[in-house]
Parts: C-alpha cells; structure tokens; sequence
C-alpha cells in the first residue's frame, strides 16, 4: 500500500521515489537532478521490463512460478482480455517508481490500488492496464536494473543478512 499509495502517505510531498528493497542506488548525483532529467514531460518514470514485453506474458509467468492466487491471476488477466487490452503492449517494471504528486498521479494511484486490491498482489499485472485506462503519461528510466545501467542495480540477495533486510520492504527517498 506505501508504495502504490504515495501520495496518501506523504500528501505534502511534489515528488516521490520508491525504491524496492532488492534495488540500490547508482548514480551520486542530488535526487533533485534525477527529477529534471526525468520528469520534465511526464509525471512516473519506471524501468521497462527487459524480458518480458506484455502482461499476458507476465501473467504466465506468475502462474509458472506460483506468485499468487491461480484463480485470481486468470480472472484478472480473462477481464483485461474482455476490455480489449492489447497483447504486446508493453510491459513495466515497478521495482523503482519515480512520481510527481500531480492530480492524475493520484487518481492513477488509487486506481491502481483499486486494481490490485480486487485482483493480484503482482502490481506489475495491473500497473499497464491502470496507466492505460487513466491516460496516465509516463515514461521509462534508460536501461534495466538487471542490466549495467548508471542509475539503479538490483543486488540479488547472497547471504541471509542482505536477504532479511530485503524483506523488511522498501524505502522512500
């Protein structure tokens, strides 16, 4: 809920950043350069998902994998399949979450917890489909945070220390 609910959290606040527990910072420049670089013509800017290109393909992959409910995940994906959600649409990544509180920011948010709330935990099954029903504009950092980029990296967990820090959840900049 803090991470997709930003603005309900730190209502005055203009910008937020959520970072997943698993992500580290890169780059060493002020956050504040971070937000004119990337937010000048939009107002969230995340990591394209550099393996997959379409939820219904994520959507395999949870099933695959067991992430969620079965059930809950074929009837979320059978819904955006009935709306006429595209195939091959895109898919985002949202293990880093740059926002300005803007007005459509929020109704995004709360659609997109709505979303979650009523279908998968995966937010990244829903974030798309939300973003594409709201008109929600955004854009996408260069690079992926699996691959060398110079902002973020993720640190894949090799000791228990690392890995129960991880779990303790993310953190808002």
């Amino acid at each position: 809920i803090h991470k997709i609910l930003s603005h309900a959290y730190f209502p005055d606040k203009i910008y937020s950043l959520w970072i997943d527990g698993s992500v580290t910072i890169n780059f060493s420049f002020p956050v504040e350069r971070l937000i004119s670089l990337y937010l000048a013509d939009c107002d969230l800017v995340l990591f394209r998902h550099y393996r997959r290109t379409c939820i219904y393909q994520e959507a395999r992959v949870a099933l695959h994998r067991r992430l969620d409910d079965p059930m809950t995940i074929r009837h979320q994906i059978q819904t955006y399949t009935r709306n006429g959600y595209p195939a091959n649409a895109g898919l985002s990544e949202c293990c880093v979450l740059l926002r300005r509180h803007t007005d459509a920011i929020k109704d995004f948010n709360d659609a997109w917890w709505e979303e979650i709330h009523r279908g998968s935990r995966l937010d990244q099954l829903s974030f798309d489909y939300v973003a594409r029903r709201c008109g929600l504009k955004y854009r996408y950092f260069p690079g992926s945070v699996d691959q060398p980029n110079t902002l973020f990296r993720r640190d894949y967990h090799r000791d228990q220390s690392r890995l129960a820090f991880a779990r303790r959840g993310a953190r808002f900049i």
